[in-house]
């Protein structure tokens, strides 16, 4: 078997014909996932469509990757690989047809991983379709389904002011290892305490400590607005 590896424009125009998300004017599960997949064309002479469900919620500064594995009939294997750190907050919620054609008696594999801005993978699915047996096969693995964002009708939103460690509680005794918040992140705060510490959500079901000194809280209009992360 040869297996080619891509990371060039390619993918670019697969992913173009894939969902296209938008500026969302809420908020959603910080994910990608994949449901309800069928065979919008049957498997013929010329392979098969799939269409398939997607909900896609991705906060700036979310590293999102894709992988596509095309197998033809002969067991020849293209790799196709494309990494983009979100700009902006984006949505997609409904149905696509997944982005390329399944070969004849072939195989097409879809990835997609999400990564926070602290290393912190959320969310990693696929879909797998495969002409020559019919199968469609979705494993939802997102890591924390389910798991909602803080309330939105107590939250607050937060910018990072200045490069800083965080902490497991309010102490600077206490940093959480090999962990940096950086000018320019965003992240919703859920408490103040004693006006020198910020609770903030840093995904992952995970919430920790930030000196107020090196955070401030915005509106949500400034949440939204594009903003630039500073290393």
């Amino acid at each position: 078997m040869r297996v080619t590896y891509l990371t060039l424009a390619i993918l670019a125009v697969v992913l173009a014909l894939g969902p296209a998300p938008s500026v969302l004017a809420g908020d959603g599960e910080w994910m990608i996932a994949f449901s309800d997949g069928s065979w919008f064309v049957p498997c013929g002479a010329a392979g098969g469509q799939v269409q398939h469900f997607v909900h896609a919620a991705i906060p700036a500064g979310f590293t999102w990757t894709t992988t596509l594995i095309i197998i033809d009939a002969t067991g020849e294997e293209q790799r196709f690989i494309m990494t983009e750190v979100m700009t902006e907050f984006v949505y997609f919620d409904g149905y696509d047809l997944l982005g390329v054609p399944v070969p004849p008696n072939g195989t097409v594999i879809w990835i997609d991983q999400l990564v926070s801005p602290v290393g912190v993978e959320v969310s990693n699915t696929s879909i797998l379709a495969n002409c020559a047996t019919g199968e469609i096969r979705i494993n939802d693995a997102n890591i924390y389904a389910g798991f909602k964002e803080p309330d939105p009708a107590t939250r607050q939103y937060g910018l990072v002011t200045a490069q800083t460690a965080v902490y497991s509680q309010p102490d600077l005794t206490a940093p959480v290892a090999n962990v940096t918040l950086y000018p320019g992140e965003k992240w919703f705060v859920t408490d103040t305490i004693d006006g020198a510490w910020y609770k903030v959500y840093l995904s992952g079901a995970k919430y920790v400590y930030v000196p107020t000194s090196a955070m401030r809280l915005i509106s949500a209009d400034e949440w939204y607005a594009p903003q630039t992360v500073t290393k």
